[in-house]
């Protein structure tokens, strides 16, 4: 086993590079404790963020307003979409949780099958989410002799009560008295007996608890409760921890026992796991443990390392593993700018988080600023959190490439994380704005939109740009009035629409035409003329193309007679294009697709009247749907 040693805290300079064989914590900053001043000052957000409408309420949390870092990733946005679920599992390999904290105790992972069987009959799931966990311990129903107690008397029912030995009569029978620790192995796990909150690995026992702080702080910031009128708010404001502590009271542990703690993170549940440390070098152990939790589905978020180094050139562990369930993470200043100790790499890190001058919780009750890698990380671990709360049954791929995919491009960040991008909660977690957007390119383009055009559209929202300009300039766009081209081109013609005549179209658009209007060309077109070249042909053509069904006798008649007389076929078609049945099925077809129901009568009589008397177009009442309030709150 290797001896790892701690890495050293600095202000101000890089840290000579640790060995590959050394494995410490990620954190460079002093420990400062918040003064009543800082805590009044002003919120630090950079002038580039983008700020999603619709955002909550700020949350009653006392030191909030020095959370500049919330602020930087659009967190408070995506409270908009979810706070979280205690449902999502997730493991912290560090250095131990304070799990009797006030602000973390109730998000505290209980392991579910080691509650006592003599105590679970008597607990009582409070808010019906199919798990016993301190939310509904803290309940006054789930308190007393046979169930739980305030065993430390801190005022609250927390991990330290569950670990204290549970009180047995002389024949070894809980006597419904004591904590719930009774060297039980129940849940078929004996290297860990009484596991209830998770293990500590330095000193192989059930009790992870923090003895130096930077588990802590990690944790805070993954899942300090929330709108709790103190201390901080976290990125969940429900969540459940795994406290794993393989780091000793100095932040050095050995890799050993990083596998070890990776591997019990996966055999208990826990979808994510945030590793706020480095070192350890090319371990075949560890590498098995990587593979392990990449086979079982877990996402591996990573510190990038705090030696300034570009990881490209000079590999540095574990983010040089590079599997496909790795997520490794840069620092960013308030500035959103790359922070100057922090390591990248365009091929190796891939995005970059707020790590400089961070709040979050200490042992003890405490609220200190970290700074380092350690504390970018457990930020894109807390929103892939939020995220799997929203989409539990996405696959680690799925929830990793929504995290990527959704960045804030950043200039400093450009050529230095794969993404180019710093962290975006909101746009990742599908706030208000997000979803619109991503419907617009799924209804009109077929695809999701890029980084860059998803980030540009909400600061054209932002900035005072209407839903409806939005949906209309997407509809107007090259890409959707080709897509519609085509389309009328497979209907009518039965074959895609060629270049030279897809320009030829896109210029009628241009100069004003409507789809009405590139409609009637297409029927009148040698090409359509060329599959009917009968008039009865071409009025069956119509009716069927058009309408859906054949025409009536009579109808055939009259029509054919019109053409005999001397009507053109544009003018034929353009009788039925303004038709009131053609024109029902026109707004009933957007209503369905779009809104995914069909129009109430009184609603089609007025949009029909409208089109008929040249007061609305096809295009305008398509827009107006789009950017309609049922639209944009479709989820």
């Amino acid at each position: 086993m290797s001896c790892l040693r701690k890495l050293p805290l600095l202000l101000g300079r890089k840290r000579p590079c640790a060995a590959k064989a050394n494995l410490g914590v990620e954190q460079l900053e002093t420990r400062d404790v918040p003064s009543a001043l800082s805590v009044q000052g002003t919120l630090f957000q950079a002038s580039g963020a983008v700020a999603v409408a619709g955002a909550p309420a700020t949350p009653s949390d006392t030191y909030f307003g020095q959370q500049w870092d919330m602020q930087n990733t659009g967190v408070p946005k995506a409270w908009s979409v979810t706070t979280g679920s205690a449902r999502t599992v997730l493991a912290v390999l560090d250095t131990g949780v304070d799990y009797n904290h006030p602000d973390l105790f109730e998000n505290i992972w209980i392991n579910q099958k080691e509650i006592p069987l003599s105590r679970l009959k008597n607990l009582t799931d409070v808010n019906h989410d199919g798990l016993i966990t301190f939310a509904d311990l803290n309940n006054p129903i789930n308190q007393g002799p046979g169930k739980i107690t305030d065993i430390n008397h801190d005022g609250r029912i927390d991990a330290g009560d569950l670990l204290a030995p549970m009180v047995l009569d002389s024949k070894g029978n809980d006597t419904g008295l004591g904590g719930w620790a009774h060297h039980s192995t129940q849940d078929g796990d004996t290297l860990h007996p009484d596991d209830l909150v998770g293990w500590n690995f330095v000193a192989n026992n059930n009790n992870p608890f923090d003895d130096n702080g930077h588990g802590t702080h990690v944790s805070g910031t993954i899942g300090a409760v929330g709108n709790n009128g103190i201390g901080i708010a976290g990125i969940n404001w429900s969540v459940q921890i795994m406290a794993l502590k393989f780091l000793d009271s100095t932040a050095t542990g050995t890799i050993d026992d990083a596998a070890a703690a990776l591997n019990y993170s996966v055999a208990h549940g826990a979808s994510i796991s945030n590793n706020s440390w480095t070192g350890g070098g090319d371990n075949a152990n560890f590498l098995q443990a990587l593979q392990n939790a990449r086979a079982h589905g877990q996402i591996f978020v990573v510190a990038a390392g705090n030696d300034g180094q570009n990881l490209d050139a000079a590999a540095g562990f574990p983010p040089s593993f590079e599997l496909d369930n790795m997520v490794t993470v840069a620092a960013t200043d308030r500035y959103n700018q790359l922070a100057s100790f922090s390591n990248y790499g365009a091929g190796t890190v891939q995005l970059g988080a707020p790590g400089v001058n961070t709040l979050s919780t200490t042992p003890n009750g405490q609220y200190q600023y970290y700074t380092g890698t350690s504390m970018a990380t457990p930020h894109v671990t807390g929103v892939l959190a939020l995220l799997k709360s929203v989409h539990p049954d996405w696959t680690y791929s799925q929830l990793i490439n929504r995290v990527l995919q959704t960045v804030e491009p950043i200039a400093g960040l450009k050529g230095k994380v794969v993404t180019g991008g710093l962290l975006d909660a909101a746009a990742a977690l599908g706030a208000p704005q997000t979803i619109f957007i991503d419907h617009l390119y799924s209804d009109l383009l077929g695809q999701a939109p890029s980084t860059v055009d998803l980030n540009s559209w909400l600061r054209a929202l932002n900035s005072g740009v209407s839903r409806a300009q939005v949906a209309q300039s997407i509809w107007e766009s090259r890409s959707h009035r080709g897509r519609e081209i085509d389309a009328d081109y497979v209907q009518l013609l039965h074959h895609h629409v060629d270049s030279i005549h897809l320009n030829q179209w896109l210029q009628v658009f241009q100069n004003g035409g409507t789809e009405i209007d590139v409609l009637r060309d297409i029927l009148t077109s040698s090409d359509y003329s060329a599959l009917h070249a009968s008039n009865a042909s071409y009025v069956t053509g119509l009716y069927t193309d058009l309408l859906g069904r054949a025409p009536t006798a009579t109808e055939l008649t009259a029509e054919v007679h019109k053409l005999q007389l001397g009507s053109s076929r544009a003018t034929v078609a353009e009788d039925v294009l303004r038709s009131t049945e053609f024109l029902d099925r026109l707004v009933e077809r957007d209503y369905r697709t779009f809104l995914g129901h069909g129009v109430d009568g009184t609603t089609l009589l007025r949009i029909v009247g409208s089109l008929q008397a040249g007061t609305d177009t096809p295009e305008s009442v398509a827009v107006a749907i789009l950017s309609s309030a049922e639209y944009f709150q479709k989820k």
